[in-house]
């Protein structure tokens, strides 16, 4: 028997929402090239794992590979991992959902691999420590761990071999732990170094121990999709060395299952504390700690001790994200709020199949953060969550009432701040208000489409902006190392020159009708580049909500909301209350804010009302989504200046076929600007349009004690727009 055994741990994963071009070239550069290595070394054994999503893509487009690697399992070369079947987070999710996700991906690898996993790959090993209880029901033994959670939990930071044993309320759970030094060597050392490092791990298992099990587990991207891997991995054969170099060692260093290194006796019984991987920990926190973060990291490794002790020097919790990104934390309720109508129409006896599908889509953890990868400030990913989510409330609506027409609402504390919020839908939108939000239009999706026109991200701080502002002072970008690629863990570039200028912070939410008021005179620039020009408090603060009306299935539904505040004018602070109800129809796609602007005081009021409207289309310079002028005139929507006064603009949609037309009661003179932001990504830091502000100026003038009432709407409209219809 060799002294040691290699557990090699291959995770594969491209998320909801992602081009299917994106795919392809996944899997041309990566997966199938991947696959045919292995198939020439039978003697490499190795865990592969798919996620669902994946895994759909495969079987529609490429369902040779998985005949593949049925093939590869069926000579005991690969055992097949579970897991969520759409890459969720499973310690955020219900149990329902998070047994529902593994019991999918079991039955799918079981018809399609003939194999029902007995291990799973936990989504970026996220761990807490109730998931031995909830994982267990599904047949599931063992999960894989980075070895910095058991350092966290008090183990002498040493080499880590075999497996563990945890468990809560007595019952169990296998883990796993992946070797750092590993998952950062393997695949960009060359070979013969890294060949001398196993020799010397098997050389050093210590005594008593027959043989040392050591994990490797990580991505399938760095085998061949990472930035000049595909090139050092495939084109200068590193694979085929590896794996070579493996036949030629397996006299001291052999492969093997994670399921029969299972059968050797445990090296021990652990608690683990909630935690992800190091670098998750640190992308968690807020900016500002993630640097003072740093700075202790540097403050140890000046004095020598940071070795010593940084099992002890973590980060925060993947949950930490929700309190970070607001836009994540309601795409996570929003969800949730989707699975609680889901299993009450499943007790009901209702047919939840299609709805309780979209529901698992919308749990790929991908958009719900953002750490080295886009995640959370790709549109396309949060728009495929947001899909997903409409498409499951629209086919739970179905599947109890049919088509019949409806409009219903309800007051309901979705978001978890212990403050309710008023949700509306029918067939053609579902809207969120929060009153706690500026009384703001927190959500609205156009049904039909599954498209949510007010995802819009803020802009906002990250700590590893300072990097960005070095790399433009330096107008410079760092290229390989000697040897193999650089870790994209270590790269430090940007994909266009001078993306700093760009680096705004907004300070408040996106959401729509934000009611802001403006003096005359007042710049767009300015606007643009991070104030909000408002001399008024109102779009940041909370809102009474004086009624909900309508009834039950009613014809038409009214929010009611008002808020005192404060107007600091040249000539003194003036007092005004406002007032506007969301007022929605039964079979209409359209929401009316109808205002009532009453001074308080005993001086007149000057200024310019000027409601804010944050909206997207998800492509910022595509001929196919652009503003549309009464005059006819038609403008990108990155365009950025101020539009001919009108009653009416719109936004277009050309490719999923509909528009947003955007009127007032009040003729006004709209301000736009594209709201992009600046985040870094696997290829570098990158400049992504999110969506587009408008503000709908209109002068006020109100008279002591006097008051003024307008409307403003926002209608989706479905339109098939002909060849000639783009910007």
């Amino acid at each position: 028997m060799s002294r040691l055994s290699l557990v090699l741990a291959i995770h594969s994963h491209q998320p909801v929402g992602n081009f299917g071009h994106v795919f392809a070239e996944a899997y041309d550069r990566c997966y199938r090239p991947f696959l045919d290595v292995v198939a020439e070394h039978p003697h490499v054994k190795l865990a592969l794992h798919h996620t669902g999503p994946l895994l759909e893509w495969i079987e529609a487009e490429r369902p040779a590979y998985l005949k593949d690697v049925r093939a590869l399992a069926d000579r005991g070369q690969v055992e097949i991992l579970g897991g969520g079947f759409y890459e969720p987070m499973l310690a955020v999710l219900p149990d329902r959902d998070a047994q529902g996700q593994i019991e999918r991906m079991r039955a799918f690898c079981d018809r399609h691999f003939g194999q029902k996993p007995q291990g799973m790959w936990l989504a970026e090993r996220v761990w807490d420590p109730d998931l031995p209880r909830v994982i267990h029901p599904t047949g599931t033994r063992f999960t894989l761990l980075d070895d910095s959670h058991f350092f966290a939990a008090g183990l002498p930071e040493r080499r880590l071999y075999g497996h563990y044993v945890t468990e809560k309320a007595g019952v169990p759970l296998a883990v796993f732990p992946i070797d750092k030094g590993l998952r950062y060597s393997i695949p960009f050392k060359p070979v013969p170094e890294l060949q001398g490092e196993l020799v010397r791990m098997a050389r050093e298992v210590p005594e008593g121990m027959p043989t040392g099990v050591l994990t490797y587990g990580d991505d399938g991207e760095k085998f061949g999709l990472w930035p000049g891997t595909h090139e050092w991995v495939y084109g200068r054969g590193w694979l085929r060395d590896f794996f070579r170099m493996l036949d030629d060692q397996r006299d001291l260093v052999s492969t093997v299952h994670p399921s029969r290194a299972l059968e050797e006796p445990f090296a021990g019984r652990i608690y683990l504390p909630t935690a992800s991987y190091e670098e998750m920990g640190e992308w968690s926190m807020l900016p500002d700690s993630i640097r003072r973060y740093e700075e202790l990291k540097h403050h140890l490794q000046r004095e020598g001790v940071y070795e010593r002790y940084h099992a002890f020097v973590r980060g925060g919790i993947w949950q930490e994200f929700l309190a970070k990104y607001p836009e994540s934390n309601h795409l996570h309720k929003r969800m949730l709020d989707v699975s609680r109508r889901v299993a009450e129409a499943e007790a009901k006896g209702v047919d939840t199949a299609v709805a309780k599908t979209e529901l698992y889509r919308s749990q790929c953890n991908c958009a719900y953060w953002h750490g080295l990868f886009g995640g959370l400030y790709l549109n396309y990913l949060r728009q495929g969550v947001s899909s997903a989510i409409l498409k499951a409330q629209d086919a739970l609506d179905r599947a109890e009432r049919g088509d019949a027409a409806r409009l219903e609402a309800e007051l309901i504390d979705f978001d978890a701040d212990m403050e309710d919020e008023v949700l509306v839908r029918n067939r053609q939108l579902f809207a969120a208000i929060d009153p706690a939000e500026g009384g703001s239009l927190v959500e609205l999706s156009y049904v039909p489409k599954a498209y949510a026109v007010t995802d819009v991200l803020s802009r906002r701080d990250e700590a590893y902006h300072d990097k960005l502002r070095e790399l433009d002072r330096a107008a410079g970008q760092p290229g390989h190392g000697a040897g193999g690629p650089a870790s994209i863990h270590d790269l430090a570039r940007a994909k266009e020159q001078g993306l700093s200028r760009f680096l705004v912070s907004d300070g408040y939410r996106r959401t729509s009708f934000l009611d802001r008021f403006h003096l005359p005179g007042g710049s767009l620039d300015q606007l643009h580049a991070g104030g909000d020009g408002d001399v008024g408090a109102f779009a940041r603060s909370r809102h009474r909500l004086l009624g909900l009306d309508g009834g039950r299935d009613p014809a038409e539904v009214t929010a009611r909301l008002a808020c005192d505040g404060i107007l600091r004018l040249p000539d003194g602070e003036a007092l005004l209350r406002l007032e506007k109800s969301y007022v929605f129809r039964r079979e209409e796609g359209r929401v009316d804010v109808r205002y009532r602007l009453a001074n308080l005081g005993d001086r007149p009021i000057e200024a310019i009302f000027a409601p804010e409207l944050n909206l997207t289309l998800l492509a910022g310079d595509s001929p196919e989504r652009f503003y549309e002028l009464p005059d006819g005139k038609r403008l990108r929507l990155n365009h950025r200046g101020e539009l001919p006064a009108a009653e009416k603009v719109r936004l277009c949609e050309a490719w999923a076929g509909f528009k947003i037309e955007v009127s007032s009661t009040r003729r006004f003179t709209p301000w736009v600007y594209p709201v992009e932001t600046v985040s870094q990504s696997e290829g570098g830091f990158e400049r992504t349009y999110q969506g587009s502000c408008l503000l709908l100026r209109m002068p006020l003038t109100l008279p002591p004690r006097g008051d003024a009432a307008l409307s403003c709407s926002v209608a989706l409209v479905a339109h098939a727009f002909g060849p000639d219809e783009r910007a």
